[in-house]
């Protein structure tokens, strides 16, 4: 016993043996956060974005060449991910036993990425389903109805916000074919309005503008918030506005007017046409944009 507390009070045992027990600690934790990590499972959440990351990488490595000017979707799955070297084994990283198919979709020179996980306790749900879940199509009141083959809220009182890029926005209406939704900003901008064009019309002889779209401030304005506003457009689709020329006594609100000419330029931010704008209304006396009536039991 004489023995042992001698050695304690020599400082050069008592050192090394401390040294010797902090490096043995210290090799246990490295053990244990190795097992932790190579052992922790990822949420459902976590995992969904991991497939989206690697399906991003595997779609960019698969397509050489310029995507192309129609719409074409194609599938994949997460072994083809596995395979390609570009995720583990999502049932090691998974807490319970799934699989999951990756949906893109080609469309004017851009691709979107949509991962489905399925799993034993878990199914991935679309933001088309949530939206159809706390919305159900009715046929009177304020809320979401089927029209003109689109889903389109309509009143003055309806569930129809969602937050995307950071932003408040409104839904205005769904594609139920391709998923599609079409959104417009919750929050008016810094001005009440803008000016649509300002060069000088011969035949008005006056600086009321031109009325043509592709060449006027607003096509302008509406590429500046593009760049300002969206970072990132993966999760967005891009579309050839609808700009087809329309009389203030017009009553068609199915888009043929406006949508019978199409911006040749794609873009992922335009301006809302009128048709929606009328559509949003419940009130049976809004039949063209002249009617100040289309302004009552509307949202927008």
């Amino acid at each position: 016993m004489d023995k042992f507390k001698a050695l304690f009070t020599n400082k050069k045992f008592f050192y090394a043996f401390i040294g010797v027990l902090v490096g043995i600690l210290l090799i246990l934790g490295i053990i244990f956060g190795i097992f932790y990590f190579i052992g922790k499972k990822m949420s459902y959440s976590e995992l969904e974005n991991e497939l989206y990351f690697a399906s991003i990488k595997y779609v960019e490595a698969q397509e050489k060449e310029v995507y192309p000017d129609q719409e074409l979707v194609t599938t994949f799955t997460d072994r083809d991910l596995t395979n390609g070297g570009y995720i583990k084994d999502i049932s090691k990283l998974a807490k319970d036993n799934c699989s999951s198919e990756i949906t893109v979709t080609y469309r004017y020179g851009n691709y979107q990425v949509r991962p489905y996980l399925t799993c034993d306790k878990y199914e991935s749900s679309l933001f088309f389903e949530r939206v159809l879940d706390d919305n159900h199509v009715v046929t009177e009141g304020n809320g979401l109805y089927d029209v003109n083959n689109d889903l389109v809220f309509r009143g003055d009182r309806v569930n129809n916000y969602v937050r995307f890029n950071n932003q408040l926005y409104r839904i205005v209406k769904m594609d139920p074919d391709t998923h599609y939704v079409t959104l417009i900003l919750n929050d008016v901008r810094s001005s009440l309005y803008t000016i649509w064009d300002d060069r000088y019309n011969s035949s008005e002889e006056s600086s009321h503008g031109i009325n043509d779209f592709g060449n006027s401030t607003i096509s302008y304005t509406l590429s500046d918030i593009q760049t300002e506003t969206f970072g990132d457009l993966s999760r967005m689709i891009q579309g050839n506005a609808c700009i087809g020329k329309r009389t203030s006594s017009d009553e068609d609100v199915t888009g043929y007017i406006e949508c019978s000419v199409l911006d040749q330029k794609a873009s992922y931010v335009s301006l809302l046409p009128l048709y929606d704008y009328m559509n949003a209304s419940m009130d049976y006396r809004c039949t063209n944009a002249d009617e100040v009536a289309c302004s009552n039991q509307n949202y927008l």
